[in-house]
This record gives C-alpha cells, structure tokens and sequence, in this order.
C-alpha cells in the first residue's frame, strides 16, 4: 500500500510537469509591456507575488539601491522557483499558480488577482501612470461595501481617532508631529496584505479612489495572501525580516532620568527604586552626557567626569546604560573633524543649511548608505560609549530632519533627500545592531523616534513626542500589524493626578518595552503619594512574572514573524466585530489587555471580548463568555486584564532586575480547554547570538481537558543550554480554583492529570453600587478658619469650602463618612482650582499620620475638577481632616467627596 501511495504522487507530479511545460511554465519574471510602460510580474511564493512598474525610457530600478535594501531582506532570486503556467491572449496575460491567479491586460497593465476561484483584488483599469519622477497605481473593490483596512504603523489618520485606515488619506511622511514609526504594509479584510517597497513621500488614499501615490522612486509592491492576517505576516516577514532575539533585559523596565541628571543623580535614583522594591533594567541618559546636544558633540560633560567610574558603578546596581543621541554632528565633533581631510566631508556628511531643527539641528547629517560614514559614526561610538562599556542607544529626532524643506537633492551616496529622510533613522539603528553583534558578540537595545519598515529586524522600539492615552493604546496596536514595536512611555507631565500616573504605569508594564521616563520633570515614582507606588509596584512586579512568557514569544516571532502584542484579527480574523477594536489588544495567544483611559474614579471599562473563547478574569478567575461586548468594574489600580481558555502561561521570579533570580523554578499556569493547546518556553543565555547555534532551550507543554480531568504534558526539552536545578510549579485554573502540583525539571518528560469541577455560570458583570457622597460645606462638619460658600451654583450642592491655607491651623473635619466594610476605598474629590499651578491638600483619617497630594489647576476658579486617592477606611462612621501647613501655600477650593460601596478587592498575582 505504501508503495502503490508513492507510485501515485510519481504520476501526479510526472502529469503536473507535464501540464506547466505544454503551456509554458514561468520560473522569473514576466514582463508585460504597452505603449507607455512595463509590469514585471514575479512569484516569490505561492502567496506573495511582486508587482514592478516602470515608464518607457526608464529601467527598472537596481536592487543594490538603499532603498531596497532597506526595504526587504530577501530578494526575489533567493526564494526557489515557484511553478506557475503563464497563457497570452490579446486580451489577457495570465500567470497561474497553485494558489493565486494574477491577470494582466496587456492594452492598459491593469491587473486581477483572484485566489480560490474569485477575484479578490483588482486595479483601476488604467492601473499606473508616471508624471515626472512621480508614480502612481490606483486600485478599485471588489466589496465595496464591506472592505476594511489596517496596518500601516504609527500613522492613523494623523489623529489616531481610529485604527480603520478606510475612507481616510495617509501621508508616508515621518513627521515630530506625531507620526514616528510607519511601515506601508496594509492589511485588508478581504484576506490581502500590500506591502509598498519604497521609501519617498507618498500618500496612500483608501477612499474611493484607493490608490498610492510617490514623489519619486518606483512603483514596486508585493501583493501577500493570508487569506488569514497570521499567514501574511509570515509570509511578509520572511521577505521584509524576521527579529533577531532581543536581550532579555529589554524586556525589563527602562528609567530615563532628567535631561539634567549627573551621574550621581542616576546613581541615586536607581538606588531609591531598588530600595522601593521596583524592579528595573535599563537606565536612560539623556541629552546631559554631551558637552552640546542639538547638534551633538559626542564629547562627556563634566556632569560625568569619570565615565568609565560612572558606567561601571551602574552595572554593579545591575543595570544596563542607555544613551541619548540624534545622528545630526556640531561642527565640533571629532567625527566632522575626522572626515575634514577626505574632502567634502569625506563625501559620506551632507552639511546642513542654517541653523534650523529642520536641517539636522544646524549639524551635519550623515549619509550612513555609505560605508565611509558608517565607518566614522561607529569608530567615534566604540570609543565615547561602546568601548566603555555603554549598552545601548536612543535614537531622537530622526523624523525631525528636512522635515519642511523641498526635497529635491540628494544625499553623497545618490539617495535622495526625499527617500532618506525615510530612512535615516532605520538605517542608523540597524546598522548599530549589526556592528555592535561583530564587535562585542551581544545583542544590544535601542530606541529610535522616526522608522520605517525594515525597523522590525532588530531590537528597536518606537517612540513618540505625543502623550495622549489613546494614542498611545492605538500605536501599540498599528505597530504589531508588522510585528514592530511601540513604547508607551509613562511621564509625569502628562500625568498630574494620581490615577492618570497610574492608568500609564497599568499599561506601559503590559507591552514588552514598558519605558518611564522623567526628562523634564525630575520626579520619579517613589516620590507621588503610596496609592500611586503601590499600584507601580503591583504592575512591575506583574510585568516581570511574565517575563519567561514574553521571551518565548519573542522565539516565536523570530521564526515566524508575529509579534509578542498582536492586533486582535490575528487571533479572531473569523470574528468581524475585532476589526479595528482600538482600545483593546493581545499579549500572544493568551492575554487580552484593555487599558483605561478614564481618569476619573471609573465606573465601567466597555470591553469587547472576542467571540471562539472565553475568558478568565485575571483578578477575580472569574469566566465570560467571548462575543459580547461587556462593562467592567475597574478601580483606580485594576486594568482589565483576561486570560483565553486554552492559555499556558509561564512566568518566573525575580528581584532587581531580570538578571538577578529568586527562584529558578518556572510557575506554569495552565486554563484547560477542550481543545488540546500547547505553548513551547523557550530560554538561553539571553545576551549573546549562541542560540543560532543551537544554545537553547525549549520545553514544549500541552494541556487538555476532558470530562472531569485535566492533562497536562510536559515534554523532555531540546537544545544545548543548560538552566540550573528547578522544578515546574503547574497551577491549573478551572472554574475560579487553582489545583497546584510541583514536578522536578529533571530532563525527562512528565505527565500528570488533575481533578478538574463542572463549569459553572458564565460570569456577568456585577457593577459596583454608587456610593456615596459627602460635602464640603455640610452643615455637620467642623470647620476652622476657612470661608464657606453655600451659594456656588456649579459645586454639587451648590457649596463649597474656601481659604484653606490662608490661616495658620485651618482646617475642616468631614464627619459622619459611613461605609459598610473596613478597607480601602477610592475615593474622589471634587474640587476648583483656577491658580494655574497645582496645589497642595494634605488629609488625615480617624487620627492617623496625614498624606499630602497635588491638585492641579483646573481652569477658571469656577470650573470643578476632580482627583482620586485612596483612603483606608473603617466599618461605621470615620472623621476625614482636610488641612494645609506652612509652607504648603492655599489649598484648592473644596467641593464634595465621594466613596464608592465597596473597598478595593484586594489583588494578588494567580
């Protein structure tokens, strides 16, 4: 039998050559040309096909441009033939594959994709057109009324109001007003992916007019079919390129000091928050270490007088060193200086014009296309940082440079300004990762403000100069479509109450790259009020658990190409209602994160949870079915965050930082489903590139549950790296229960079943009762040496409480506060505050130690703002202080204060 099967595929693939060879099989390019222009037409792989269109007179542009090279890693003669039957009529050129169908009409290059039998994707009938060194291809639908769009990167409308791409018009231009990070790589609905293989401005328009247009460059795209958003992403990525493996203490948290820091400044704060208890991973030096930055001079100030000392003192603490820059050299710098005697710059630095922060901040630009420039840039590096031991760089401004200029010269290489501006910061980043892994051997981590596509190689993650919420949630998300990398940096000046802190640092420490950063406010953490620490705390302690999980998924994309945070169609593309869901997102197959963008004390977060799974309430293990939308009771320190039936999470523990390891031993926290699952952790030394030469580990474990009993399989691992003496802790989460055993990681495969209970109910949400209200002015309190005004028609009770802090030993009591349990409660205070600074407010409670908090300007003194803090409180009646002392200054004008029915559940890790 076994023999007759072979026999059969023989004759199958003997009729198959046979068939492509009668009608002309096609292993290259195909080349289709009319009176004004040639369509190359190439198939890379069954799925991805590469489109080129060239005006007569003109050739076809040369792979070896920077352009390409950025753009893609694989070039079309590195992929095996793909075997495709090529027929010609006059009407049509038809190129056929074992998946897709490309059509050309040879009177006007308009083209037709068609896969599984039905077109699925066509161009205007007059499909490209070339208008001096422009281009432009227009395409049309063929669902008109139902096509969506997404992808691109960090380009969403300009206003990042949405993350559906439909019906609007998109610049490809990095700009410092909000767009730092874009990858022209679309995603549609229908089930394509187009990825544009150019760097000039353009302008993409999906309205109905759905077509792409160039300042320059050609007209060069690949045409990607899923028909799932997964396939295209791996089938984009090998093309584009796959990340290489990021070092593991990237993933921890990155604190960047004031730009005024010294190195004894950096030195202190890092103690204060180890001292804390918060873990951390990488310090930031900003633009202080340059003697002049804007340009820079690459030369240590005296805030660092012995660098070498200062370095070395940090690694003892633990930590990396990251450093600040932007490519754009002073006229002082050694690096100008050096290439002085080559003439021009060495040919490899385009001088900048006037002194403007448009033209490289009135420095000199480096044209790193150019190994001459690179050769400066790195040399100068290795001996003002690398070589000293620094880790890594940030990469600021490189969306800033020839921003408003007409871009029509070009760089000493030949690139154009136009294509470069591009392209110079991803350029710059990669071309650090490649040199620091020849000359050191380790994996380095950088941040860069201004990338294109190509970015999503290495190690690097964007970031932005806007600090809105939402646009920090949608950025995360449109970055991931190319498994790219957004960081969703946390800054005081964007967060002056003590939820808004705390709602960023919820978010910020569930992406893989959580970043806080105090440039110019020069406060950390450790100095807000103990709320805002301890949900700090909470959150980082949180992020590091999962940090063996996040890791392993980094494996994954490395191999595949899909990233750690994932759009929510990349997991649910059958379910219509996640397209474009812009507040909600994936941790891997498993987490689904919602971040709160509501500062005040928030009622109801409105979740949507996509349909084929349910979901398992973090916090409370409490189960929803997926394919509602659903409101959830979300106190100040609790970001909705679920757990997908099916999940195998593995998480560790650790201390300082990810190097230093309480405990080896691996928790494995499993939610069985009836479906078998399985999730593969993955480890290695985490610094260097051993692990392509097979210096890993990998324990794969897979999970299933039937009837009333749970498996779950632990395989023997593969690879060469060696973990120390451990066991697995395996929690098994079913129905709200976590049934635990402990197996010895022994290098054997284990096996064990458990017990698992009926499912019960599938959770609704209970929403939390109103609460209860207290005034200011109430006729119960006591009041000393304030002002009170029963007659302000915008506070609550039309009363308020003025004068707090005129007087020495004024103060107000608010008696008669009645909750029903003791605990902590979130309180909320209304209050005005038209000083147009913050103002100080200290409380105290039944008698205990007051706390002090900052209430920000809120407007005109008429305008009632709000601030939420925490107050532990006592079942029955409680008495609540309000005062000020010298030195403090006036207190706002006080409102009303509620409290919620219910303390803060308390919250622990499964």
């Amino acid at each position: 039998m076994f023999a007759a099967r072979n026999d059969m595929k023989t004759i199958l693939a003997i009729c198959w050559i046979t068939f492509t060879c009668a009608i002309g099989p096609v292993w290259a390019d195909t080349v289709v040309s009319n009176a004004t222009g040639r369509l190359s037409v190439r198939f890379c792989r069954e799925n991805l096909v590469h489109f080129r269109y060239a005006p007569n007179g003109t050739a076809f542009e040369p792979d070896g441009m920077a352009v390409a090279r950025q753009a893609i890693e694989k070039r079309d003669e590195d992929y095996a033939p793909v075997p495709v039957s090529e027929s010609r009529s006059s009407d049509a050129v038809t190129l056929s594959g074992r998946r897709l169908t490309v059509s050309v009409d040879p009177k006007t290059l308009g083209i037709a994709v068609s896969a599984d039998g039905r077109t699925v994707f066509r161009s205007a009938a007059e499909a490209f057109a070339a208008e001096g060194e422009g281009r432009k291809a227009s395409f049309v639908r063929d669902v008109a009324d139902e096509e969506r769009f997404m992808g691109l990167g960090n380009i969403p409308g300009n206003d990042f109001t949405s993350l559906e791409l439909r019906d609007r018009t998109y610049d490809l231009w990095l700009t410092a007003n909000n767009v730092h990070a874009i990858i022209p790589l679309w995603y549609s609905s229908v089930g394509y992916g187009i990825y544009l293989c150019n760097s000039n401005r353009g302008r993409i328009s999906f309205k109905k007019d759905y077509n792409v247009s160039l300042e320059g460059g050609e007209m060069n795209f690949y045409f990607v079919w899923g028909p799932s958003f997964k396939d295209i992403i791996t089938a984009w990525s090998e093309l584009a390129g796959r990340m290489h493996m990021p070092p593991r203490y990237a993933l921890g948290l990155t604190y960047r000091g004031a730009g005024g820091f010294s190195a004894k400044d950096l030195e202190a704060v890092t103690r204060e928050q180890q001292e804390a208890g918060i873990a951390v991973d990488v310090i930031g030096v900003e633009p202080g270490w340059h003697t002049r930055a804007y340009p820079c001079s690459f030369a240590w100030s005296d805030k660092f007088k012995n660098p070498k000392g200062f370095i070395d003192t940090m690694h003892g603490f633990g930590v990396k060193i990251n450093f600040w820059e932007h490519p754009y050299y002073s006229p002082e710098c050694r690096i100008a200086k050096a290439s002085e005697p080559f003439g021009l710059w060495g040919g490899a630095i385009a001088k900048a014009e006037g002194n403007n922060s448009r033209y490289g901040f009135g420095g000199f630009v480096p044209d790193m296309t150019l190994n001459a420039a690179r050769d400066l840039y790195w040399k100068m590096h290795r001996e003002v940082l690398f070589d000293l031991g620094a880790d890594g760089l940030k990469v600021d401004e490189t969306d800033d440079w020839a921003t408003g200029r007409s871009l029509s010269g070009k760089m000493p290489g030949g690139i154009s300004f136009n294509a470069y501006h591009n392209l110079i910061g991803t350029l710059t980043c990669n071309f650090v990762h490649e040199r620091f892994r020849d000359d050191y051997g380790k994996r380095t981590f950088l941040f860069s403000r201004g990338n294109w596509a190509g970015m999503q190689r290495w190690a690097t993650s964007a970031y932005t100069d806007f600090y809105g919420f939402e646009q920090f949630v949608m950025s995360v998300i449109v970055q991931s479509c190319s498994g790219s990398y957004y960081t969703p940096e946390i800054r005081n000046k964007e967060t002056p109450s003590d939820i808004a802190y705390m709602r960023r640092a919820q978010m910020m420490f569930l992406t893989p790259f959580p970043m806080s950063n105090e440039w110019q406010e020069n406060a950390v953490v450790t100095r807000r009020s103990k709320a805002v620490l301890d949900c700090y705390k909470k959150y980082n302690a949180l992020h590091y658990r999962l940090i063996p999980y996040l890791y392993s998924l980094f494996r994954e994309q490395n191999r595949m190409g899909l990233g750690v945070v994932r759009a929510l169609p990349f997991e649910f593309g059958d379910d219509p209602a996640v397209f474009g869901v812009s507040d909600t997102f994936l941790l891997g197959p498993s987490l689904l994160v919602r971040p709160v963008s509501d500062f005040r004390r928030t009622v109801a977060a409105k979740i949507y949870l996509p349909k084929g799974a349910y979901w398992i309430d973090w916090w409370s293990h409490a189960t929803y079915a997926g394919g509602e939308e659903t409101l959830y009771p979300a106190p100040a320190d609790v970001l909705p965050l679920f757990i997908r039936r099916g999940a195998i999470i593995p998480m560790g523990h650790y201390g300082r930082n990810t190097g230093d390891v309480t405990s080896p031993d691996i928790d494995l926290l499993v939610v069985p489903s009836e479906t078998e699952t399985r999730f593969t952790l993955y480890e290695d030394d985490g610094i260097s590139y051993d692990y392509e030469r097979g210096v890993y580990r990998e324990t794969e474990v897979t999970a299933i549950a039937f009837g009333e009993t749970a498996k779950v399989t632990i395989a023997a691992p593969k690879g060469s790296y060696k973990t120390p003496a451990r066991s697995f802790n395996v929690k098994i989460l079913h129905n709200g229960r976590v049934e635990e055993r402990r197996i010895a990681d022994d290098g054997t495969p284990h096996e064990l079943s458990v017990r698992m209970w009926p499912m019960g109910l599938i959770a609704k949400p209970v929403m939390p009762q109103e609460g209860a209200l207290f005034e200011c002015e109430a006729e119960g309190n006591r009041f000393d040496k304030v002002e009170i005004n029963r007659n302000e028609p915008k506070a609550s009770g039309n009363g308020i409480v003025r004068n707090l802090g005129e007087n020495a030993g004024s103060s107000f009591v608010m008696r008669n506060v009645t909750v029903a349990k003791s605990g902590q409660y979130e309180a909320e205070l209304d209050y005005g505050n038209g000083d147009g600074k913050p103002r100080w407010l200290r409380f105290a409670v039944n008698g205990e130690p007051g706390q002090r908090i900052s209430c920000p300007a809120t407007g005109p003194w008429l305008t009632i703002g709000s601030i939420n803090f925490t107050l532990q409180l006592k079942a029955g009646t409680n008495e609540i202080r309000f005062y000020a002392v010298p030195g403090d200054g006036w207190a706002p004008d006080l409102d009303c204060l509620r409290i919620p029915a219910e303390p803060l559940a308390p919250i622990g890790l499964p």
